[in-house]
C-alpha cells in the first residue's frame, strides 16, 4: 500500500496574496482523484489551515483530510479523528498565556494574524522588505526567549501553541491510524515549508519519500520540485515505479 500525503498551500495550490482566495490547481485536483481511485493507495491532504476550511477546499470524498497539522482529521465516510482528544484543557491555559501578546503584534503595519486554534499564523506578505525582516527578526527573538515552537513557510511564521506537536505527529498518528507496516508500505510526503519538513524527516526515516515543493529548504534526500505541474508529473512518475 501506498500512503500519499500531501500539504496544501504552496503545494496543491500555488501561493496566493489572498490566503482565502486558494484553490486546488487543476492538474493537482485530477491527481488526487487518479490516486484516489486506486485500492493500493491511501490518499490525505494534511494542512496546518483550521479543519473547517481546509475541508471545502478539497471536496474529494476517498480523499483524507487533515487539518490544524494533524490535530483533527476527517476519513472516508466522514469519519472524525483527533489525536488532540483531552488536550484542550492545556491548549486554553496556553492559549490565556499568549494570544494578548501575539494580538498585540498583530496592531503592527503589515502583519496579520490568523487564529488556528491550535496554532496561530503570523502573515507578512503585505509588509515591506525591510518591515518583513524587522518582524521576523522580533518574532523570532520573542518565540526563542518564550520557548515557542515556531515554523517558517513564504511570507509567514506558524507558533505552535501546544509544544511538540507538529506536521510530523499528524503523520505518524495517521500512520498509526491506517496501520502503516513501514516495512511493507511505502510513505510519501510533499510539502514546501518548515512544518512540512519535520514531517517529512519523519517520513525520510521510515524509509519513505519527501518531495519538497517550490522551496528550497534543506532535507537531505528530499526531492526537489519547482511548482504544482512538476508535482504531478513526479507523483505519476513514482506510481508507475
Amino acid at each position: 500500500m501506498r500512503i500519499w500525503i500531501f500539504d496544501f498551500d504552496g503545494t496543491l495550490s500555488p501561493i496566493v496574496a489572498d490566503r482565502n482566495a486558494a484553490v486546488l490547481h487543476p492538474a493537482c485536483a485530477a491527481m488526487l482523484k487518479e490516486l484516489s481511485r486506486s485500492s493500493n493507495n491511501r490518499v490525505a491532504v494534511l494542512s496546518s489551515r483550521k479543519f473547517e476550511d481546509i475541508l471545502p477546499r478539497v471536496p474529494l470524498d476517498n480523499v483524507i483530510i487533515g487539518g490544524n497539522s494533524g490535530m483533527e482529521w476527517q476519513l472516508p465516510g466522514k469519519i472524525r479523528v483527533s489525536p488532540g482528544t483531552g488536550k484542550e484543557k492545556t491548549l486554553q491555559t496556553r492559549r490565556q498565556e499568549l494570544m494578548p501578546l501575539i494580538e498585540t503584534l498583530g496592531n503592527k503595519p503589515g502583519i496579520e494574524i490568523e487564529d488556528k486554534q491550535w496554532s496561530v499564523a503570523i502573515h507578512l506578505k503585505k509588509s515591506e522588505q525591510a518591515g518583513q525582516e524587522n518582524a521576523i527578526n522580533a518574532i523570532t527573538t520573542w518565540a526563542e526567549r518564550e520557548n515557542i515552537p515556531l515554523h517558517r513557510g513564504p511570507n509567514v511564521l506558524e507558533i505552535q501553541l501546544l509544544a511538540g506537536f507538529n506536521k510530523s505527529v499528524g503523520v505518524s498518528f495517521l500512520a498509526d491510524l491506517l496501520k502503516v507496516d513501514t516495512q511493507k508500505d511505502s510513505l510519501i510526503y510533499a510539502g514546501d515549508d518548515e512544518n512540512d519538513a519535520v514531517a517529512m524527516k519523519w517520513v525520510l526515516l521510515n524509509g519513505g519519500t519527501a518531495i519538497m515543493v517550490g522551496s528550497r529548504l534543506d532535507v537531505p534526500e528530499a526531492d526537489y520540485v519547482p511548482d504544482q505541474q512538476t508535482l504531478v508529473d513526479m507523483v505519476r512518475m513514482l506510481q508507475k515505479q
